[in-house]
C-alpha cells in the first residue's frame, strides 16, 4: 500500500498490509516507486487508485505501466481517463447519453470574471480538473455576490471553475453513489448502490455514513452498463447521482 502523507498512517498497521511507503508528494515519488517495485511477481498486480490526483498519474504514464500491471484505463489509451476527469466535458458526454444533467456553466477565471448572465440560484461551484481541486475548494452560493467573491478567491488557485445549477435537498431527496468494476473482458458488474445519510465537510461529497442496498428502482442501472460499455472503460468505479422532485440526476 502506497500512502499519501506526511505522517505515518494507520492504515499501514493493518494486517492484510504486507508493505507499505508513505510518500509526501504523488506526483514526485509514485512512479518511481511503481517503476521499481514488482518485478518479480507470478502474477500482475492489480493497481487500486485512491484519489483523482493518482488516477490522473497513472494514466498519463499509462504506457510505461499497463504492460506491468492490471490497472483503470479507457480502451488502453493514455491520457484517456483524465480527459474525462474534466467535469465539463464529463457532464456534456452524461448528458448527450441520456442522462438528466444539471445546467452548468464553464468560466474562465481571467483577471476580469465573465460570470454568465443567466445563472440558476442556488448554484454550487467546483474545480473543473477534479485531479487539481480539492474538496473544500467546493462552495454554494444563493445569490450573485456570494457568487462573485467565491470566484475572486478561487481565482487565486485555479484558471476555470465549473457553476453548475444546485439541486436544493428535500425532503425525499437522497444522495446516490453506485459502485462496482469493469472487468478486462468488459463485464460490468455493479454489487450495491449507496444511499449518503451524512458526508462531511457538508455538500462536498466526502462520505462518513451510508446504507448499502442492492438496487434503487429510480435507477437506470442497464443504461449505467451501457454508459461504461460506451466509452470503453475498465476498472473500479463509484458515479454519483441526486434524486430529487421524483428525478435521478447525474452528478
Amino acid at each position: 500500500r502506497i500512502i499519501i502523507s506526511d505522517r505515518e498512517s494507520y492504515v499501514a498497521k493493518s494486517k492484510y498490509v504486507v508493505k507499505s511507503w508513505v510518500i509526501r508528494s504523488a506526483s514526485e515519488d509514485l512512479l518511481h516507486i511503481l517503476v521499481n517495485n514488482f518485478c518479480d511477481e507470478d502474477e500482475e498486480p492489480v493497481l487500486f487508485p485512491g484519489t483523482d490526483e493518482v488516477v490522473g498519474i497513472i494514466d498519463n504514464n499509462l504506457d510505461l505501466l499497463k504492460e506491468k500491471y492490471i490497472l483503470p484505463s479507457i480502451n488502453g489509451e493514455q491520457g484517456s481517463i483524465s480527459r474525462l476527469m474534466n467535469k465539463k466535458t464529463m457532464n456534456d458526454l452524461s448528458y448527450n447519453f441520456g442522462f438528466l444533467v444539471p445546467k452548468s456553466w464553464q468560466v474562465n477565471l481571467s483577471s476580469t470574471l465573465d460570470i454568465p448572465e443567466k445563472l440558476d440560484f442556488p448554484c454550487i461551484v467546483k474545480p473543473v480538473l477534479s485531479a487539481e481541486g480539492v474538496k473544500t475548494d467546493i462552495v454554494i452560493c444563493d445569490n450573485q455576490e456570494m457568487l462573485k467573491k467565491s470566484l475572486l478567491k478561487l481565482q487565486e488557485h485555479y484558471d476555470r471553475v465549473l457553476i453548475q445549477e444546485y439541486i436544493s435537498d428535500t425532503k425525499n431527496s437522497i444522495k446516490i453513489g453506485v459502485v462496482g468494476c469493469v472487468s478486462t473482458g468488459g463485464n460490468v458488474l455493479c454489487p450495491a448502490v449507496i444511499t449518503k445519510i451524512r458526508e462531511y465537510p457538508q455538500n462536498t461529497g466526502t462520505l462518513t455514513y451510508a446504507q448499502v442496498r442492492r438496487n434503487m428502482e429510480a435507477l437506470d442501472m442497464d443504461k449505467i452498463v451501457e454508459y461504461f460499455t460506451y466509452i470503453g472503460y475498465q476498472g473500479i468505479f463509484d458515479i454519483e447521482f441526486k434524486y430529487s422532485n421524483n428525478k435521478v440526476y447525474f452528478i
